[in-house]
């Protein structure tokens, strides 16, 4: 059992005043038996020689005093312990009782009385008595044990009565604090009690960690989703999940959880889901999702129980809380380059990329254009790369320099010619080409010979698309 290591060290401070007025014997000796049969308090008591240093005697004295009133104090304790918590002796702790011993022997000698005595027994002696009312005792330790047992009952059928009512989550706080209160005045200590509704004596925290898990256990996710939900080369969600939470009651009846804590977590991908969230009257919770990384496929999310933000369950390392998994698939992206080359200029004709998204968008991919003023594969594969591409279409037209017809200077002939690539990622691998059929082009100017040759050449253009398109699986 530890030394009251506090008061001891305070036994340096009174060495120096030590007193050498002595006693009486006949009244230290009355003194003592009548403490000694006084049935109302603890004593302990140290006897010391005196030698040539007074001061040093006291402090022995009064160490063993005290060494005497711990050890019947700590016996008192462990009766008490064992009493209130009605446990028997091969359910002890020995370690963790040890410290309980040690923590209310303290409590309870912290306001001792003290007197010594010199010469007595017998000249060059000295008597160190300590002792505390059995009242003050009690107070601090007995009391002090049932307020505790009290409290963590009381937590116990709050829990009781909430889950009774329906109120399953109010029910989990309930326990979760009964077992932290639990650990905070017990330790790992056992205790044998009636609570709940059962029969008979049941240890308390597995009664009341097995109240936790069964909770958890009644626990239900889904998503309230109905369509898959993708997310874009840009890492823009669809739309928002929204997880479910419900409590199976023993009726089969789900019943909506209402301001449970949630967070979203990456398994596999990354992005930010935003912390502090909770369900709603309905038991739903909408994940914002934003910054997803598209550079993944598939992102798999988890939602679950905040545990953080359930006070008491860290305590419970091998309570399991059930989770969701929300997979979330990038879509299929195409890059989409477009390069219309016009005396020595290359553009991207914006009605054009419009037209191509569209047939590109009608077969399941999300389109992203993108431009390469390099002119050559490496940059426009660089590009794609970028935008978190899975295929590529590149497209390149070229209007060479126009020429006056019969020489005329009002008319005006553009000879146009074009490819078709498609290319699919990882691997920047040519998946297939088409060399489109050249056409001529005319207009009142140079310039508008080039677009006109452009414009005869889109139909053309779109149907490959489209066979292309279809060979993709």
């Amino acid at each position: 059992m530890k030394n009251n290591l506090f008061l001891i060290a305070s036994l340096a401070l009174f060495a120096n005043t030590f007193s050498q007025e002595i006693t009486p014997a006949d009244e230290a000796k009355a003194f003592l038996e009548e403490k000694r049969n006084d049935t109302e308090i603890y004593w302990g008591e140290g006897i010391c020689q005196i030698g040539d240093d007074p001061g040093k005697a006291k402090i022995n004295a009064k160490k063993r005093a005290l060494a005497d009133l711990t050890e019947k104090i700590g016996v008192r304790v462990e009766t008490d312990l064992k009493t209130i918590l009605s446990v028997s002796k091969n359910m002890i702790i020995k370690d963790e009782m040890v410290e309980q011993i040690s923590t209310y022997t303290e409590r309870a000698i912290a306001d001792l009385a003290e007197k010594y005595f010199l010469d007595f027994p017998k000249k060059k002696s000295l008597t160190y008595f300590v002792y505390i009312e059995k009242a003050a005792y009690k107070k601090k330790v007995q009391e002090d044990l049932e307020t505790k047992k009290a409290a963590v009952r009381q937590a116990v059928e709050n829990g009781t009565r909430n889950q009774g009512e329906g109120r399953y989550l109010e029910a989990l706080h309930s326990w979760l604090q009964a077992y932290s209160l639990y650990r905070e005045f017990f330790g790992q200590l056992p205790m044998q009690d009636t609570i709940g509704n059962g029969a008979g004596k049941v240890e308390v925290t597995s009664f009341i960690a097995g109240k936790i898990q069964n909770i958890f256990n009644g626990i239900t996710s889904s998503l309230f989703n109905s369509a898959e939900i993708t997310y874009t080369s840009r890492g823009e969600l669809s739309e928002k999940p929204v997880a479910v939470f419900n409590y199976l009651d023993n009726t089969g009846k789900k019943v909506p959880l209402l301001g449970l804590p949630v967070k979203g977590t990456f398994a596999n991908g990354a992005g930010r889901c935003p912390t502090g969230l909770a369900t709603g009257d309905y038991g739903q919770v909408t994940l914002p999702i934003e910054n997803m990384d598209a550079s993944f496929q598939t992102t798999v999310v988890l939602v679950g129980i905040d545990r953080d933000r359930l006070p008491g369950i860290d305590l419970l390392k091998n309570v399991h809380t059930p989770d969701l998994n929300i997979t979330l698939k990038k879509t299929r992206t195409m890059a989409i380059c477009l390069v219309f080359g016009l005396q020595g200029e290359e553009r991207t004709p914006e009605a054009l990329m419009a037209e191509l998204s569209g047939i590109i968008g009608t077969r399941g991919f999300s389109p992203v254009s993108i431009t390469s003023r390099k002119g050559n594969q490496a940059a426009v594969m660089q590009e794609a790369k970028k935008a978190n591409a899975d295929y590529v279409l590149w497209v390149k037209i070229t209007a060479n320099s126009a020429v006056p017809v019969g020489g005329f200077n009002n008319l005006y002939t553009a000879d146009c010619s074009g490819t078709i690539r498609l290319f699919q990622f990882p691997t920047a691998q040519q998946t297939g080409s088409v060399a489109l059929s050249p056409v001529k082009g005319y207009g009142s100017d140079m310039s508008g010979a080039a677009w006109d040759g452009l414009g005869k050449m889109k139909k053309d253009l779109k149907d490959n698309i489209t066979l292309l398109l279809d060979k993709i699986k």
